[in-house]
């Protein structure tokens, strides 16, 4: 990259970066990313981390995205209709946490994070949160589990 540009906004990598068609718009916010897979798992046309951009939005219908995207366990990857249709929202059920073995605590609902003032940190429906306690991005989980060999010990999960 040209010098000058490195500390562009868009180079930065907790960056969101946005991918539109003329239906739909996803976005990924690293800082959020669990590196799970679901969403190449879902369609490698449509998201392959080995190619840039990672994302590209009219590799699939619309619908099939919205599916794959919602599939996302950390809630890194939205997307939203252009048309002014609503993104589909969860149903209004008690909060879900499902601890992952050996990784993160998935947590499913309508959850806000608030930071020791009260403010908002993070709204979302979806987050996967650090248990390992090594995250430099507390308390969302980074992947450090599998640098620190984080075990979960927590068979009544299993």
């Amino acid at each position: 990259m040209p010098n000058g540009h490195a500390n562009e906004e868009r180079h930065h990598p907790a960056a969101s970066r946005v991918y539109r068609t003329d239906a739909i718009e996803v976005t990924w916010d690293p800082r959020y990313c669990a590196h799970v897979g679901a969403c190449f798992n879902g369609s490698l046309e449509a998201f392959d981390p080995r190619r840039r951009p990672w994302v590209v939005a009219d590799a699939e219908p619309p619908e099939r995205i919205a599916e794959i995207v919602s599939q996302c366990p950390s809630g890194a990857l939205h997307m939203r209709w252009l048309d002014g249709r609503p993104s589909p929202e969860p149903p209004e059920e008690p909060v879900a946490v499902m601890p992952q073995a050996d990784g993160p605590l998935y947590v499913r609902g309508r959850l806000l994070i608030l930071d020791r003032q009260g403010r908002i940190v993070r709204s979302d429906t979806r987050m996967a949160l650090c248990r390992c306690g090594h995250s430099s991005n507390k308390p969302f989980c980074d992947d450090s589990h599998y640098e620190v060999g984080f075990e979960s010990h927590d068979p009544e999960f299993d």
